[in-house]
């Protein structure tokens, strides 16, 4: 039987797809430009149900 940590790197080649960033959805609140940085804050919404 699969450990936890086995499955998860099994199962990674498939989720890597729609798990992450790649598929994140974000609204930009606000920008503040630094002179050695950009500092932006977003919105991610709620988490979904069961997290």
């Amino acid at each position: 039987m699969f450990s936890s940590r086995a499955k998860l790197l099994y199962t990674g080649t498939r989720r890597f797809q729609f798990d992450g960033l790649n598929s994140l959805q974000y609204k930009v609140a606000h920008i503040k430009e630094m002179p050695l940085y950009t500092h932006l804050l977003v919105d991610i919404g709620r988490p979904p149900r069961g997290f």
